[in-house]
């Protein structure tokens, strides 16, 4: 798939009511991941859906869900704390 087929695609899969679930980008180490999700999808994501909250967890050395729901907590108050202080307060 190319990069735009992936971020319509994600768009598609998160605009659709029918799902409420986290989207997994998988591949092999040192293939642009996160230059991809950072730098080319969640902005466009943030202002196609504004109403969604979306937040970025690496995996990178998790080895428990424990350790990913800690993760997204982690991002959901570093927003509210950005929001509500401006960025970098917190």
């Amino acid at each position: 798939m190319t990069e735009q087929q992936i971020k319509e695609e994600i768009l598609r899969y998160i605009k659709d009511r029918t799902y409420n679930y986290a989207v997994l980008i998988d591949g092999e180490w040192g293939t642009g991941k996160t230059f991809f999700v950072k730098d080319k999808l969640l902005n466009r994501l943030r202002e196609t859906v504004p109403q969604k909250n979306i937040y970025y967890v690496s995996l990178y050395g998790i080895s428990s869900s424990e350790q990913i729901v800690d993760e997204i907590y982690s991002s959901m108050v570093e927003e509210f704390i950005e929001k509500k202080l401006g960025e970098d307060k917190g």
